[in-house]
């Protein structure tokens, strides 16, 4: 139940910091990020094939210009593009297509973070789709990153696809129902003071939201 507890905060933190961010960015900036985001993430792994073939050919002809063979009749350009060597094989298709996201997700974060786009003073759904995209990359990059923890990690980030978001979507899900579940048993002897405390706090983010939209 401690162990519990304590995966509970730890997502509540990492979360926070997200909702946090997308405060501070605003909501137009956060949904584009969250569309730009998974909608890359679902092309690149539906059409994982296709991707490794523009990759290989932009790479060959990138090659083939360095070395200055782009002199020649178009036959022969066509045969020295066939003829250079596949970088992108399928031993390293799933790395390639992870680094392309990123590289995605970190242009159109910048852009959003660098271009005038208006901030509406309403923070609730900025906090919301900030929540989101941490928790999308979370379910990204977590079965990469347990692969940091040594050799156990490894062979746990091995057994489950790298790929499969919806294991720790499910995951996520999962400690919030036992996390919550393990803090009402505690908090339960106080069930009155809690549920108040709850409600003025609805309240409270209620009338925030309200009184910004008010200003806008």
């Amino acid at each position: 139940m401690n162990f519990e507890l304590e995966i509970l905060l730890a997502v509540i933190v990492y979360l926070w910091f997200f909702a946090w961010n997308g405060r501070r960015r605003g909501s137009p900036r956060e949904l584009y990020v969250l569309v730009v985001a998974v909608t890359s993430w679902v092309i690149l792994q539906t059409f994982g094939p296709q991707v490794q073939l523009i990759g290989n050919l932009i790479f060959k002809f990138i090659g083939l210009v360095a070395t200055g063979g782009l002199g020649g009749e178009n036959s022969d350009v066509l045969a020295a593009v066939s003829e250079q060597p596949d970088i992108i094989t399928a031993d390293n298709r799933v790395t390639f297509l992870f680094i392309a996201w990123l590289v995605v997700v970190i242009i159109v974060y910048l852009w959003t973070e660098l271009a005038p786009i208006k901030k509406p003073n309403n923070k609730g759904w900025a906090t919301i789709l900030g929540m989101a995209n941490g928790l999308f990359f979370a379910a990204v990059l977590l079965p990469r990153l347990v692969a940091m923890l040594g050799d156990e990690g490894r062979t746990l980030a091995a057994e489950t696809e790298r790929n499969d978001v919806s294991v720790v979507l499910r995951g996520s899900w999962s400690v919030f129902r036992e996390g919550i579940g393990n803090l009402w048993s505690i908090a339960q002897p106080h069930a009155q003071i809690v549920i108040f405390l709850l409600v003025a706090l609805v309240l409270i983010i209620a009338a925030t939201s309200l009184r910004s939209g008010a200003k806008a």
